[in-house]
């Protein structure tokens, strides 16, 4: 037993080893060479959920947003309530236009953190490209309390109140973004 247990510590440190490397390789942009150290990773130790997520980023980055969706879904079967992996499918789902699944997953956010930036930003976005402009200027509203230094938020929100005949607020808007950047 003692040799089992110094083999299985053998292993472990052996997967950390590789997970560092994976993360190194990534960040180099070396997404192939990651990806084939998180398989070798998730081999050794399973289908850990931070290695899910890990792999799942790396996907992302790497264009492959299928292979990253499913990552993602994997561990949100292990893990159902994990904001960070639900908002990274949301964002994923939303870059591959199913701003529908991108809703569902940023409501679910919600639930859990109500003032969600994030998931803010994608119901309104997928409102938006839905051409609901009241609802998608009230996540942009409640986003922006939080932070309202972002211009390109603003600019979103002055939209959907153009859009939706609220002229006034939409150029309220404009000229908070003119103010700050002139050259907007």
């Amino acid at each position: 037993i003692k040799d089992l247990n110094q083999v299985i510590r053998q292993q472990s440190d052996h997967a950390d080893a590789i997970v560092l490397r994976s993360q190194l390789r990534a960040a180099n942009g070396e997404y192939r060479e990651a990806l084939v150290d998180l398989d070798n990773a998730i081999e050794l130790k399973g289908k850990q959920p931070e290695l899910l997520q890990q792999r799942g980023d790396v996907y992302a980055e790497s264009g492959d947003r299928t292979s990253a969706i499913a990552d993602y879904t994997m561990l949100l079967t292990l893990q159902p309530l994990d904001v960070t992996a639900r908002l990274a499918r949301a964002v994923t789902f939303q870059r591959v236009g199913d701003f529908d699944a991108a809703a569902a997953d940023a409501a679910i956010v919600r639930q859990e953190d109500p003032i969600n930036r994030s998931a803010l930003i994608i119901l309104g976005d997928a409102s938006f490209n839905k051409q609901q402009f009241a609802d998608a200027a009230k996540s942009y509203d409640i986003a922006l309390e939080a932070d309202n230094s972002d211009n390109s938020l603003l600019w979103r929100r002055c939209q959907c109140r153009l859009n939706s005949g609220q002229e006034l607020l939409a150029v309220q808007d404009l000229d908070t973004i003119l103010k700050r950047d002139p050259n907007h």
